[in-house]
């Protein structure tokens, strides 16, 4: 499947500044971490949904309806606030791959 097709219809797309919705999302994710935002029902996402190796420098926050996008999404918000990965669904193997590359493991 191309990427288009798991990209959310609506809301802020990779590349775009994180907005402040719901109200103060953009001082949770302030500092020199990576965010993985997770948006939808929580019982839609494992409990440990990082990697062992992506563990350090990178939060999660469970968004649950309260978010910038509809239904069940998940985005990875870098550092300086804009947004690096985003796509639909609960399959995380994007999400791995991205942070494989940008952000390798130590080993």
């Amino acid at each position: 499947m191309s990427p288009a097709r798991h990209r959310p219809r609506r809301g802020p797309r990779a590349g775009d500044r994180l907005p402040d919705t719901p109200a103060g999302l953009q001082r949770r994710v302030a500092g020199p971490d990576y965010h993985l935002l997770l948006t939808g029902p929580g019982h839609a996402w494992p409990e440990d949904p990082l990697p062992g190796g992506h563990r350090d420098g990178v939060s999660v926050h469970r968004l649950g309806t309260q978010s910038p996008w509809p239904g069940i999404t998940h985005a990875l918000v870098r550092p300086d606030g804009y947004v690096g990965y985003l796509s639909r669904g609960t399959d995380l193997t994007g999400l791995r791959a991205h942070l494989d590359h940008w952000l390798p493991a130590a080993p």
